[in-house]
């Protein structure tokens, strides 16, 4: 296989990107995994504009969809209860988000003692890393307690994130428990254990 044929993107491998996309946490992955596949030679840039160029074509432009994800949160809490709040960058963009529904709050006035916290990163819309926050109920069952986009998993951002959720769920937790996410730990808001 020549040079060219070896960064040439042909239809198997976009549908191959297209359908892998989501499964992998990062675009250094799906290189490394499409480059052995295909026995190519891509680099990072190449697959992070086919997989955005993959995003736009499956679900279109992200502004639109965030303006619409904030109008439905806003309508969801109006009519339902709930809580949410949003940051966004001096040009408007969409940074960060939290949403905790009624049933969420309910839960979060009893369950908060343990906090099981994951991001899975930039496998959404919006390509920004999802943040889920379960606890466990009395029934011994995972149960949501709220969820966040966060535009990067530093601490400054878990700060924001768990001043938030205070305000939210108007309590802390007694302990969360993590995959050892170093950002995480270093949180100094918060006061609980982590493990």
């Amino acid at each position: 296989m020549d040079f060219v044929a070896r960064n040439t993107f042909t239809i198997e491998i976009i549908q191959e990107i297209d359908k892998v996309k989501g499964r992998f946490k990062t675009y250094e992955d799906i290189r490394e995994y499409v480059n052995e596949k295909y026995q190519t030679s891509f680099d990072y840039n190449q697959i992070v504009y086919q997989v955005n160029k993959l995003l736009r074509k499956n679900f279109g432009i992200p502004t639109e969809d965030a303006n619409l994800f904030i109008t439905e949160l806003e309508k969801d809490v109006k009519s339902n209860g709930g809580f949410y709040e949003i940051e966004l960058s001096d040009c408007n963009k969409l940074q960060k988000v939290v949403y905790v529904s009624s049933t969420m709050l309910l839960y979060a006035q009893s369950f908060l003692d343990i906090i099981l916290i994951d991001a899975t990163y930039c496998r959404n819309r919006f390509n920004l890393p999802l943040v889920n926050l379960c606890g466990i109920s009395n029934y011994r069952k995972t149960i949501m307690l709220g969820f966040a986009l966060m535009n990067n998993e530093k601490a400054e951002s878990y700060d924001w994130l768990f001043k938030v959720l205070k305000k939210a769920w108007r309590n802390e937790p007694k302990c969360i428990i993590s995959d050892e996410c170093a950002e995480i730990i270093k949180v100094s808001y918060c006061k609980c254990e982590f493990y």
